[in-house]
Formats: structure tokens, sequence, C-alpha cells
């Protein structure tokens, strides 16, 4: 099915489109939508499924699985070159449905096998059909992006001229949405997306007024959906909330970079509003679609410095949710926090997790974000003596993040009672009980204490020598 899709689109991309043959090119642009919208509903029971990488079309209800029989048609092996030279032609009258589409395919038992030309049985697995249903959304997508970004739009409803009505950009604009907020396969989503970003930027250049504001009622539509978190909505909680960021970044990246970037802002503020720790009675739903969708703009190198602004807040949101009670949220945390690191320091440039040149001076980073300096001052001093506690734990990894943690706790003349205290807490051979976590994580902390110190020393008497020297 995806192949003859991608055909289309690619000639669509070689063909010159002459505005004069107009009554010539409409009924052919209305069959390629309808085409595509019939295309969508039979593949998107496998991409909107809960778990799409493994399904099977006999797992679902019966109107799925009269839709889902026409893939397995589709995907059978093919013993000879005939299915490919008999050329296949539609009715001039085709109409979708159900009947019509389960009396048009041989019937097919539960246990999806299908029999080739020469009789021999082959197993049709949930794989080849996950791939051939995402691989299907994709070219559905880039064939309604392509045709938004290639054919004239009218300018007034009614008007002759423009080959893709108002109605027609609607319809798009809501099969996308649709499919970008439903879908739970990766491939599927973002694909939708490439495609949503040709419609959002057209729609943006459009003379006529009432496209220009479909892209901020789409906007208000998915935050109210969001805020609701209602336990009957169709938004995807889980696989960092699908394709929700895409659908929300598609409608901010569009905006001009010259105006006010208004829609920017006011989503900036609500999303931080809504990634902020919550009463306990509230659902956290809205809160993880939150925190993923700010991951997801952070990212986004297309709005450049107008997301700046936004970081100290998300990096708050982020270190809030660190103390959650809902693994969720957690998890969503810890990935906003990485993504607001690497935007703030830039990307890793060595292997080491401490290399130089991953890092800036405090008077730096706080003269560019100064409103974190009391937050992360407030966080620091109820944690700083859990630090040792942490050099203790049975998974090597933390115990080393541990030592190293605790060397920007102690100040230089510290040193040496910081290092007689914590030798003091090793246990001794007459101790009955002890770990030797305890121990390595202890041993530990003292070397990277006193490797620091002597370092900081050596490199204080380098200056002092090259001074005096002059």
């Amino acid at each position: 099915m995806y192949g003859r899709v991608h055909c289309i689109t690619k000639a669509l991309q070689k063909l010159s489109l002459n505005l004069q043959l107009v009554s010539e090119w409409r009924p052919v642009v209305e069959k390629l939508l309808l085409m595509s919208y019939r295309l969508s509903a039979v593949v998107s029971p496998v991409i909107q499924s809960s778990s799409p990488e493994g399904l099977i079309p006999m797992d679902t209800d019966s109107e799925s699985a009269n839709r889902l029989q026409t893939i397995l048609n589709e995907i059978q092996p093919r013993d000879t070159n005939d299915y490919f030279n008999q050329a296949k032609i539609l009715k001039e009258c085709d109409i979708f449905d159900l009947e019509d589409l389960k009396a048009s395919v041989s019937n097919i038992d539960t246990s999806a096998e299908i029999k080739g030309k020469e009789g021999k049985t082959c197993d049709v697995t949930a794989q080849m059909v996950l791939v051939c249903c995402w691989r299907s959304m994709k070219e559905v997508s880039l064939l309604l992006g392509t045709l938004c970004q290639l054919l004239p739009m009218q300018s007034v409803p009614e008007s002759p001229d423009g080959l893709l009505t108002v109605e027609q950009v609607k319809e798009i604009g809501a099969h996308f949405k649709k499919h970008l907020l439903q879908s739970r396969h990766r491939g599927a989503f973002e694909l939708a997306y490439t495609g949503f970003v040709k419609l959002t930027e057209i729609l943006n250049r459009c003379p006529n007024v009432s496209l220009q504001k479909l892209p901020e009622q789409w906007l208000w539509n998915v935050l109210e959906e969001i805020k609701c978190s209602d336990p009957s909505s169709k938004l995807c909680a889980t696989r960092r909330s699908a394709g929700i960021p895409f659908y929300i970044q598609a409608l901010l990246a569009s905006e001009p970079k010259k105006g006010k970037m208004d829609l920017l802002k006011i989503t900036m503020k609500e999303l931080i509003s809504l990634a902020r720790p919550m009463d306990d009675s509230q659902s956290t739903v809205s809160q993880v679609h939150a925190l993923n969708i700010l991951r997801a703009l952070f990212r986004d190198t297309r709005l450049g410095e107008n997301i700046i602004p936004y970081v100290a807040d998300g990096a708050k949101a982020a270190i809030l949710g660190f103390t959650s009670a809902v693994w969720a949220v957690r998890n969503s945390s810890t990935l906003l926090f990485s993504t607001l690191i690497t935007r703030i320091f830039g990307v890793k440039k060595g292997k080491d997790e401490l290399f130089k040149k991953n890092t800036m001076t405090g008077s730096e980073f706080f003269s560019r974000f100064p409103e974190l300096y009391p937050f992360l001052l407030k966080q620091l001093e109820a944690v700083a003596n859990t630090v040792d506690r942490c050099g203790h734990s049975p998974v090597y990894r933390s115990r080393e993040m541990a030592a190293r943690a605790l060397v920007p706790f102690v100040m230089i003349d510290e040193i040496p009672d910081t290092v007689r205290a914590l030798l003091a807490k090793l246990p001794n051979c007459t101790d009955q009980c002890f770990r030797q976590n305890h121990i390595h994580g202890t041993l530990l902390q003292v070397s990277k204490v006193t490797v620091c110190h002597f370092v900081k020393h050596h490199r204080m008497n380098i200056v002092f020598s090259c001074a005096f020297s002059r």
C-alpha cells in the first residue's frame, strides 16, 4: 500500500501544477484526499493500539479486524511477478464501506496464515503487519503535507482560484491532529509531524485570516485537553507522551520568529505551571505531559534563543519533580533535566562526566540565570548532609558519583578535618558487622577529596612561581 502512495507523492513533486487546469485537478485532489483518509482508517487500529509492536488483527474487535484483513492480503508473499504485472483499476465510484472491504478480501483464518500461489503456507507476523501500517501512515502524512505545500489554497471560501478548499485544509489539520495525539508507534507520529509542519508553515503565510488562526485554535484545544486530564481522554500518558510533544512543537516552531512569539510565551507559561508539583489529590497525568512537552521544546533548535528565558523555570520544575512519589513524574523530570543541561552547557565534548570543556564558571552561570541561585542553594542545603550516606550505596556508580559530589562541599581549610572524620567512620577489626560497600565508598570519598586538594595546591604553586619569576 505504502509503495503506491510514495510513487504518487514523488510524481506530484515532479509535476508542474498548471492553474489553467483547475477544473481538471480538483477531482484528482479530492480523490487523493479520500484515498488518504481511507488508508489511515485501515491502519490506525494498529498504530493507535496500546501495544502496536505485538498486535495481530485477530486480537482486536471485529470492526478493526475487518479493516486489517486488507493489510494481510496486501503483504502476503508473492511467488511470481504476475501480481505486479496485473494492473489494478479502481472503480469510478469507489465508496469506503466495511462490508465491501470484507467481501473484497479473501477469508483468513485465526492463525493469520496465507497461502501463496504455489500453495505454500506463509505466516504473517505481527512485525510484518506493524511495518506495513506505520509505513503506510508515514506515506499518507507525507502525501498530505506535499499537497498542502505544493497546491495553492483558496483565498476565500467558494473562490474559483486555488485547488485546496478551506474545508479540505481544515479536514487535513483534523486528520494530523487525530493521528499525532493518538498514535503510539514512534515511526508513525514522527513522520506525521513532518507532514504537519508543512501544513502549519503554509497556514502562517496564508492570506486567509480564518486559516491563519487555525494553528492558534488547535494549540488552545490541545492545551485545554492536557489540563483537564480526563480519564476518558485518548491522549497517551506513556511512551513520553507519544506524539503530543511533536504536535505542539509543530504549532510553535512555525510561528514567525520576527513577531512577538505570543503563542510560545503563553504556551510555556501554561506548561511550566502544569509541570510543577501539585496536590496529591490531583492527577499527575497533566504534569507528566507538561514535562515531556517541555523537554521536546527545549530540544528544538528552531526555537533558538526564544526558549532561553524559560530555562530557569524548566530547571526548577525538573528538580522539584525528582522528589515525586510517582515514578512517571520522576522519569520525565530526569529526562527534562538532562535536556536542560545540554541546552545550557552545550553538547557533551568528552567521555568524562566532569570534562572541563562542558563547564562554565559560577559567575557566568548565575549571571545568565540569577533566579536559580537561591533555588539551588535551598535544594543543596537540604541534601548536603546526605551525600556521605550515598557513598554506602550497593550500586558502584552511586558510590563513585557520591565521592565526586562531596568535593565541592568541602572548603580547602576543612579538608584535613573532613578526611579524619571519614576515616574515623571506617569499621575496625572488632566490629562484628561491616559492609565492604561502606568501606569502599568511604575510601573513594577520601581519595577524591585529597586528590582535588593536591591538584589545586599544585596549580597554585605553579601560578605563584610563574608570578615571582617575572
